[in-house]
């Protein structure tokens, strides 16, 4: 397989076609943001509380990303077993779920209502001021020298510009660093491969007061059963509903040898996951006590991509970074998960399998301000699983909480590049007050 670790390039057809059309600009903004992911909206939230006019662009219908739209239900990476990691605007929206009914801690790993956490994003997009344009996609960018100046948009409204001064991309793939230019790696370094993905399948209809509450019990029968999914082990959770019946997540459809930036590669995973699920309905049906009325109610609309490219920022994150727990001088967010990595060209196997490895990390780690500054644009931000980490410590970062807190960095990092133009030159000791004074965790905090 051939390493694909630096800058890409794809290989289309030699013919070509020119179209000769004027675009025209229709807003100009502070700022832009590219992606409606959990980081995405932290971002644009905090960027527009900061003053500044901005715009999220969003191709699926809805804020959230995978937990909304990947239909994960699942916000993970707020704590360690001794450290609180995560504050912000990440803790205030699972308080305010919590409120509300939506987001329940008794359970796996902790449940979220992916409609309630909808709405929620909804109500402080809009309280903020942020222009969103949602089934709308970013397809290209302009720029001069090192400076991003506008972004092309693609909608039912046609093909249109924005102008910005400062843009942020939090597409989960870098694409928009990418269409600036920007270095990037991807993959592991022996062969390019990345993590294996996921679609995530809700089964309703199930009984409530059968099913088995020790997951353990579900995994002993899948782990007995021959089996076409790639998968060893299960991955279930519940989200409990008034009256006997109850949903089941299942995070277990996986695929192989994919990958989330090729066009193919996602329709397969789309047909793929379809007959997975089926495959996975068939096998509680008959195998799984509560399961007998089972029937699938949805399977995510985006897919659970966990690694793609990771931007060559002016630090890369390592894995000895992680695994240390350092600090910098310019953190602006702490992670604490695992180093967790999904095989790439097998089976997803449990926990010490070969290719699949969950190290517990010890202590939380800070994530330099560095990385999530290319090294190649002056006036773009790029959050999420995309930022400079290497294959391994990208395995920890990943984790939404985190992706949450530096999505929080970066809009409020926004509003002190407007005084210089350059986010390469900016106050960090001040940014890193900021986020202090809206509970972002920058400091090790312990339980």
């Amino acid at each position: 397989m051939k390493k694909s670790n630096m800058t890409q390039k794809n290989n289309y057809p030699q013919d070509e076609i020119s179209l000769n059309r004027r675009i025209p600009v229709t807003g100009n903004f502070d700022v832009v943001v590219a992606g409606a992911g959990m980081a995405g909206v932290a971002a644009a939230v905090n960027a527009a509380q900061s003053g500044l006019k901005t715009c999220l662009i969003e191709y699926f219908g809805k804020p959230g990303g995978i937990p909304v739209s990947g239909g994960l239900g699942v916000i993970s990476g707020f704590d360690s077993q001794a450290e609180h990691c995560v504050g912000g605007f990440a803790l205030e929206i699972r308080e305010e779920m919590s409120e509300q009914g939506g987001f329940i801690p008794d359970v796996p790993r902790g449940a979220w209502d992916a409609e309630k956490l909808s709405s929620i994003l909804l109500r402080h997009l809009h309280e903020a001021g942020v222009t969103v344009y949602f089934y709308t996609q970013v397809i290209d960018a302009l720029k001069k020298r090192d400076h991003a100046t506008h972004v092309i948009m693609a909608s039912k409204s046609g093909i249109e510009a924005l102008a910005a001064k400062v843009f942020i991309d939090d597409t989960g793939d870098g694409d928009l660093a990418v269409m600036l230019g920007c270095r990037y790696e991807k993959g592991r370094d022996s062969d390019g491969l990345t993590q294996s993905a996921t679609l995530v399948v809700k089964l309703g209809g199930v009984d409530a007061a059968q099913a088995p509450r020790d997951l353990r019990e579900i995994n002993q029968l899948w782990t007995s059963k021959p089996r076409k999914v790639p998968i060893d082990h299960t991955v279930v959770n519940y989200l409990p509903y008034t009256g006997p019946c109850t949903v089941a997540v299942l995070n277990m459809p996986h695929f192989i040898n994919f990958d989330g930036t090729d066009k193919a590669e996602l329709s397969r995973a789309r047909i793929e996951g379809t007959q997975q699920a089926e495959e996975l309905l068939e096998f509680f049906r008959n195998e799984v006590p509560g399961f007998e009325n089972a029937h699938i109610i949805d399977t995510g609309m985006q897919i659970g991509v966990r690694e793609t490219r990771r931007i060559v920022g002016n630090y890369t994150l390592t894995e000895e970074d992680v695994v240390a727990g350092r600090d910098s001088d310019d953190t602006i967010a702490r992670g604490c998960a695992p180093i967790d990595i999904h095989n790439p060209d097998r089976p997803h196997g449990n926990f010490g399998s070969p290719g699949t490895e969950h190290l517990v990390v010890s202590k939380s780690y800070g994530i330099p301000y560095r990385c999530i500054t290319p090294k190649s644009i002056d006036n773009l931000f790029v959050v999420g699983r995309a930022i400079s980490a290497t294959h391994r410590a990208l395995a920890s970062t990943r984790y939404n909480a985190t992706c949450i807190a530096l999505g929080q960095a970066a809009g409020c990092a926004c509003r002190l590049v407007m005084e210089t133009a350059n986010t390469n030159n900016i106050d960090v000791p001040h940014l890193q007050q900021i986020l202090r004074e809206r509970g972002a965790i920058i400091e090790r905090i312990k339980k």
